[in-house]
């Protein structure tokens, strides 16, 4: 008996610990947890503190920059200021480490050195917080050494030649020949209205590069006159990493323009995005002129490409202009053009023309003028094959021509030799085709020997162009916009009918319901 109490007593003991040793777990824990609030609290209180502090430092820089603005506009007497006189007054205001002056785009940009803020100051001389990186490339015009002193081969990818500076793309505009064959990178983002993509905007050792007659500091020779000379002869590899090259103005009298002018069939113009202006002027007396945002004529591989340069050429005859390329006999695939055309020959929203394949593609912009106009490749002016796949346009097409070589089509126009074979699979018209003579919502003009041209699983807006329900089928903006209609392009792609669909991308909805092609899938 007396070992059975001992061992109730035992068990009693045990349940009496475990009980006071939950009992007090759970305080620790309840006092954790009101820590936790309470820091938690704190720190949001902390956090809060901080930014209010980071909005009075920003709102009192600013005030600083628009006093200098005033101020050079009192003692000047008048309302435009120069970049030095900014730059004066705010070392007289503030120190002379301060703030440091640059050009940017019509108006400045004002680095503050202590906290790394940069301001914008538009052309009403209104003063702006901006989140833009400085790079200071301490080698411009040397594409061949890196950013940090590196020696570069350019032989592969592994060891690209490097762009930093606006300086670095003369480098390569002036020497091609030395760097036609190279691996070439974009390393930052460039602008060439900006001061600060250029490793000293304020030289004159370039000399009259917009050929004007007179000799002016380098950004504006680059912004006037013939402006930027598009590189000639590349047959290498120029990445753009992603980045864009903004403002770019080309004013050119040669035969074929874009940012590169001439590429070969070992090319690859990848991940890179161009905005800016580009006009192709050429004399009446040089025929088969080509024009495009990333290339003027070639053949190669484009890919991941986007152009939001304005591209215009009214003189002469045309032999092709596109928002991508000019005249290309390559494989374009996922690129965009979101840059108005006008142009007087044979023109598309990504192509002109050529015996090209162009994959995964979307027009954005409005292609105007006369001749052979579309939305996604102009025409097919020799004998060969052009293929467009799982491409849309929404950029209107309308043509002014009243000829009968003056067409729209909402993918493609025409071709003047009955020997060139055309596919069209895949493809979304939902922009307004106009002209005179002859309009299709997916082909301009549909040629006697309808076996040379042939169009699966096409559709069209209906009311935006003619109708072509006999290669295409119309459906109203909702049902274009529906779910339904995705799985309609999206089994398409699934289904095994012979073609190569190895690169061929899913259609996804944009936020404004239109269908899109997705690249990442």
């Amino acid at each position: 008996m007396r070992g059975e109490n001992n061992t109730m007593k035992s068990k009693n003991t045990s349940k009496g610990i475990t009980l006071v040793a939950i009992v007090i777990t759970i305080i620790v824990l309840m006092i954790l947890a009101i820590v936790s609030i309470k820091l938690s609290r704190s720190s949001g209180m902390i956090e809060k503190a901080e930014r209010t502090a980071i909005k009075y430092q920003e709102s009192k820089e600013i005030e600083e920059i628009k006093l200098a603005i005033e101020q050079v506009k009192v003692k000047k007497l008048k309302t435009t200021i120069e970049k030095e006189e900014l730059q004066k007054e705010i070392d007289l205001n503030m120190g002379l480490n301060w703030g440091k002056v640059y050009y940017y785009y019509d108006g400045f940009l004002v680095s503050i050195i202590k906290s790394n803020r940069k301001y914008k100051i538009n052309s009403d001389m209104e003063v702006s917080l901006i989140n833009i990186e400085i790079i200071e490339d301490k080698n411009p015009g040397d594409i061949t050494t890196g950013i940090n002193g590196e020696e570069l081969t350019g032989k592969d990818e592994k060891s690209p030649y490097e762009i930093w500076c606006i300086e670095d793309l003369l480098e390569w505009s002036n020497n091609y020949k030395k760097y036609s064959s190279s691996f070439i990178k974009l390393c930052t983002n460039l602008d060439f209205k900006s001061e600060v993509s250029y490793g000293n905007a304020e030289q004159k050792e370039y000399g009259d590069l917009n050929k004007d007659g007179e000799e002016q500091i380098l950004i504006k020779e680059l912004n006037s006159g013939i402006g930027f000379t598009p590189i000639n002869d590349f047959s290498g590899v120029f990445d753009g990493n992603k980045h864009k090259i903004s403002n770019i103005y080309i004013n050119s009298p040669k035969q074929y323009v874009g940012l590169i002018s001439t590429v070969y069939s070992s090319s690859i113009i990848k991940n890179l995005e161009v905005s800016g202006e580009i006009k192709l002027t050429s004399d009446n007396n040089i025929q088969h002129n080509s024009i495009g945002g990333i290339v003027g004529k070639g053949n190669g591989i484009i890919e991941n490409c986007i152009n939001d340069c304005n591209i215009k050429y009214k003189k002469g005859e045309i032999y092709g202009v596109g928002g991508i390329a000019g005249y290309y006999n390559g494989k374009i695939n996922k690129c965009i053009n979101k840059g108005r055309i006008e142009a007087y020959g044979v023109a598309g929203g990504i192509c002109g023309t050529g015996d090209t394949t162009i994959i995964n593609s979307i027009n954005l912009g409005a292609v105007t003028g006369t001749g052979s106009l579309s939305g996604i490749l102009g025409g097919n002016y020799w004998s060969g094959k052009a293929n467009i796949y799982n491409s849309i346009n929404i950029g209107d097409i309308v043509n002014s021509g009243k000829t009968i070589y003056d067409v729209s089509g909402g993918i493609y126009g025409y071709e003047a030799n009955n020997m060139s074979e055309i596919q069209v699979f895949n493809c979304v018209n939902c922009g307004k085709i106009e002209a005179n003579w002859s309009k299709g919502a997916i082909i301009a003009i549909i040629r006697l020997d309808e076996s040379k041209t042939v169009a699966r699983n096409c559709f069209y807006q209906e009311g935006k162009s003619g109708n072509q329900t006999k290669i295409a089928t119309s459906y109203s903006i909702e049902y274009i916009k529906s779910q339904e209609f995705l799985g309609e392009l999206n089994n398409f792609i699934y289904n095994e009918d012979g073609i190569d669909k190895s690169e061929w991308c899913k259609w996804k909805s944009e936020s404004d319901g239109y269908p899109m092609v997705d690249f990442d899938n």
